[in-house]
């Protein structure tokens, strides 16, 4: 795997169903709408002033939308490429 840039990472989640919640100091909170019945441990935090989203915080991302048991590196990438 390698970093995301950032505008397609935002489009991935935007793609899994999440909404920007708000933002605050230069880092964006992510998090499923009120009332679609589905909700994370804790909300997606990404910095805004990242040209690209690192490795690190795509896998621990995935592990908080519980995706890393059910999604192959692969089906991400291919998710990734078709935003």
């Amino acid at each position: 795997m390698k970093p995301i840039p950032f505008r397609r990472y935002v489009a991935v989640l935007r793609a899994l169903g999440l909404v920007l919640v708000r933002t605050r100091g230069g880092h964006q909170v992510w998090d499923f709408p009120p009332g679609s019945g589905r909700s994370l441990v804790r909300p997606i935090i990404i910095r805004d002033k990242d040209k690209e989203i690192p490795v690190a915080h795509v896998q621990t991302n995935l592990l908080t939308l519980r995706l890393s048991i059910n999604l192959t590196k692969e089906e991400f990438e291919a998710l990734v490429a078709a935003v």
